[in-house]
C-alpha cells in the first residue's frame, strides 16, 4: 500500500515530475489517500480558479481509495492551521513522492 500526499496527487493530476510514479501507484490499486491530502487537493484546485465541481471530479476520476479520517490526523490538522500562518507547501517538509 502507498499513502499519497496532496502533492503528489497534484502532480498526477498535473502531469507534473513523480506523477508516473503516482499513476502506477493508483492504476496497480495500491494507492490510498487520506482525507485531509483529499481536503488539500480540493482547496489547491480552487485556489488555481477551478469550480469546486470540477475539483471533486478530477479527484473522483483518479477512483483513490480514503482512508478513515483518525483522531490523531484530526489533531496533527488543527495544530498545522493554528501554528504556522505560512502556507503549508512553504514549511519545509516535503514527504510526497512528487518531491524531488
Amino acid at each position: 500500500m502507498v499513502i499519497l500526499d496532496a502533492s503528489a496527487i497534484l502532480a498526477c493530476l498535473h502531469n507534473e515530475p513523480g506523477w508516473q510514479t503516482v499513476e502506477r501507484g493508483i492504476l496497480n490499486a495500491i494507492a490510498r489517500a487520506s482525507p485531509v491530502s483529499i481536503a488539500e487537493v480540493a482547496s489547491k484546485l480552487i485556489d488555481w480558479g477551478v469550480p469546486p465541481d470540477g475539483a471533486l471530479s478530477s479527484i473522483a476520476i483518479l477512483k483513490l481509495t480514503v482512508l478513515p479520517f483518525a483522531a490523531q490526523e484530526t489533531a496533527i490538522a488543527t495544530a498545522s492551521n493554528t501554528e504556522s500562518t505560512e502556507p503549508q507547501s512553504t514549511q519545509g517538509i516535503r514527504v510526497g513522492l512528487a518531491d524531488g
